[in-house]
Formats: C-alpha cells, sequence, structure tokens
C-alpha cells in the first residue's frame, strides 16, 4: 500500500486522478485545435489564381514537351523519387505524343548501356524473353520493381501496333550503375566529339544540337547534364528541365493546394503543366518544386509506391548486384545475399508506402 507521501509525489497538487486525466485531454484537445487552426496551409488567393488559368490557360503535361522538342530543343524529365509509381505511369503518358512530333530515340536512366543490343532487340520485338533478361535490362539492379520492367513491355506493344513503314520507338540505355554513364549521356546529348585540340574542353561541355532530343533520369543525374559554352546562348544549349508535382520528403508542396485544386476539378483538369516563370500563383517557390526545373509536370495518378519484382536478383545475376549494396557484408553463401537483397528493395517500397499513406490531403 503507497503511504500519502508516495501518493502526493504520484499526484502534484492533491488532485485526484479522474480529475487529472480530465484536464490533460482537455489541454491535449486545445492544443490540437489551436494547431489546426493556425495551419492554414495555402491562401485563398492561391486558390483563387490556380483556378482561373485552369479555366482560361490550362495546357496538358505533354503540350510544352512536344512545342519544346518540335522547336528543337532538348528536353529532360528528372525523376525526384525513384519509387513514384506515378511518374512512371507519366513517362507512359508522354511517349504517343513524344513520337507523333517524330523523337523516336529515348534516353532512359535505368537501363543499362552495355547491354544496348539486347535492348534494341527485345523493344523491337525479339522473343527472347529469358528469367534473367530483365536483371541484363537494369543499369541500377536496386530498382527491381514491377513497374520499371512494365514501361519496357509498355514500349514494346507500342512498337508492335505501328505499321512496317513506321520507325519503332528506341530506347538508349543511359545506366551504369547507380548513376548513368557519363561519356553515353554526352552521346545522347549530341556531342559527337567537341575540339580534340582544345585543351579547355572538358566532358561537362557540349555542343548545341539541331534536333530534339528526349531524356529520362533522375534527379541524382541532373548533375552530369553539360554546361553550355559561354558562346552559346543559355536558353537554347542547355536541355529544358522538367519535373513532376508530387509531395516532397515529408509534406505535400505549397501545402497541399495543387491537390485541393485538383481534387475540386473534372478529371480532364487534373492533368496539366505550366512553365516555372509562369506559374499560375503567387506562393511557387522553385526550391519548394523539388529543383529549379523549367517545366512543372502535374497528374491525376495516384502517389504510390512501386511493387517489387519477384525473382528479379537470382544466381545469375547477384555477383553483379552485390556491387550495389555495399550495406551487405556477408555474400556467401549467395542464397543468403540474394534474399537480404530483394528484402532490402521490398522495405524501400514499403517504407515509402507508408510515408504516402501518412500524408494528409487537403479537403
Amino acid at each position: 500500500m503507497l503511504s500519502n507521501d508516495a501518493r502526493a509525489t504520484q499526484n502534484p497538487g492533491g488532485l485526484p486522478g479522474k480529475w487529472l486525466c480530465l484536464l490533460l485531454c482537455a489541454l491535449i484537445t486545445v492544443l490540437v485545435l489551436s494547431c489546426q487552426e493556425a495551419a492554414e496551409p495555402f491562401s485563398a488567393q492561391d486558390v483563387s489564381s490556380l483556378n482561373r488559368w485552369l479555366d482560361t490557360a490550362h495546357a496538358p503535361p505533354d503540350k510544352p514537351i512536344t512545342e519544346l522538342l518540335a522547336s528543337g530543343h532538348t528536353v529532360v524529365f528528372a525523376q525526384d523519387e525513384l519509387l513514384r509509381k506515378d511518374s512512371i505511369l507519366l513517362m507512359e503518358a508522354l511517349l504517343p505524343s513524344i513520337r507523333s512530333i517524330g523523337v523516336n530515340e529515348i534516353g532512359v536512366f535505368f537501363l543499362n548501356h552495355a547491354r544496348q543490343n539486347e535492348i534494341d532487340a527485345f523493344i523491337q520485338g525479339s522473343k527472347e524473353d529469358s528469367p534473367t533478361l530483365k536483371t541484363l535490362f537494369a543499369g541500377n539492379t536496386a530498382l527491381g520493381y514491377m513497374e520499371y520492367w512494365d514501361f519496357l513491355l509498355y514500349v514494346r506493344d507500342f512498337n508492335a501496333r505501328m505499321r512496317p513503314d513506321e520507325n519503332p520507338v528506341r530506347l538508349l540505355a543511359l545506366g551504369d550503375g547507380e548513376m548513368v554513364n557519363t561519356e553515353t549521356l554526352a552521346v545522347a546529348l549530341g556531342d559527337n566529339g567537341a575540339d580534340s585540340d582544345s585543351a579547355d574542353a572538358g566532358p561537362s561541355e557540349i555542343k548545341p544540337v539541331s534536333h530534339p532530343r528526349f531524356l529520362w533520369l533522375s534527379a541524382e543525374d541532373v548533375v552530369n547534364l553539360p554546361v553550355p559554352p559561354s558562346t552559346v546562348d543559355d536558353a537554347q544549349g542547355r536541355p529544358v528541365l522538367a519535373v513532376h508535382h508530387g509531395p516532397d520528403k515529408k509534406s505535400l508542396r505549397w501545402g497541399g493546394l495543387i491537390e485541393f485544386v485538383s481534387a475540386s476539378r473534372d478529371v480532364r483538369d487534373r492533368s496539366f503543366a505550366f512553365p516555372a516563370e509562369e506559374a499560375p500563383f503567387a506562393a511557387w517557390k522553385g526550391d519548394e518544386s523539388g529543383m529549379e526545373a523549367d517545366i512543372y509536370l502535374v497528374t491525376p495518378f495516384p502517389y504510390q509506391a512501386v511493387s517489387p519484382m519477384p525473382d528479379f536478383i537470382d544466381a545469375d545475376t547477384a555477383e553483379a548486384a552485390l556491387s550495389l549494396f555495399p550495406e551487405i557484408s556477408m555474400r556467401v553463401p549467395t542464397r543468403f545475399a540474394i534474399m537480404k537483397m530483394k528484402r532490402i528493395i521490398s522495405n524501400a517500397a514499403r517504407s515509402y508506402q507508408r510515408k504516402l499513406d501518412r500524408l494528409k490531403m487537403p479537403e
């Protein structure tokens, strides 16, 4: 039995336990309500501005991209999060429009540049579907997810529907482990070998090109894009960077403004794009968009994580895959290392999905 002194220590001030609990509950309620009232995520002016723009100047995501490509620019889609399923769906949605203006070659960051011939054969209709082929395609075997494989199948099916006299879509593999291969990237951007006698010529410099190019890179690969020489107009000499709207590391961008407005619009209005320098709401900040991009793309696809691919890494490809998993110290027997790699891939997708599930969507 507790002494009176002990009871006083457990319940300072002498309040009965029931009243103390009620007081704490009331205090928590007040704090929660005050936080909700203070956390106004966006202004009515920004809502009105974005709605007005959608009513009068709405442009679908493919419009600014195809216009830029048609004028001879190079466009780079930089994917901010490799575990985003909706960004891969965006690429599938863009492909017909890109192809319709004559751009048949698309640079892709996750395909292994050393396997280009095999990729060409598969994408253009080869019957070979060996179990390890999906791993051989991967420039980054840490991306063992169904959606990336589905994209390859989508392009293959797209090519199969073309007439015999049409040029098929070609996926130019840029991947080399966790990053793109800088030499292959330079070729994809049109660098056919600049002045080799110039001691000042560096690998990051590149001549402007006269025909359009489209590249799909990860955000980390953007640092490998070339800097135009000082003799070239910056607007013409550098690639145009496009990014996909989505949540940042912890929350919705701009307090959920775009999600709030999109939810109130017709489904056709939930897919749009705008130049960053002409953002249709005052709260726009380039750094909040994830990176200093030129074009901002918005789609109605739900925020979802990718799905791990069963048996993506097997005994034939485990050794090559291990180079991308430095955290795995025990590599023998191989079957344990394979299990560990699969677990890492699955855990990454689950962790990202949990983060998406915790997002509070505006009502």
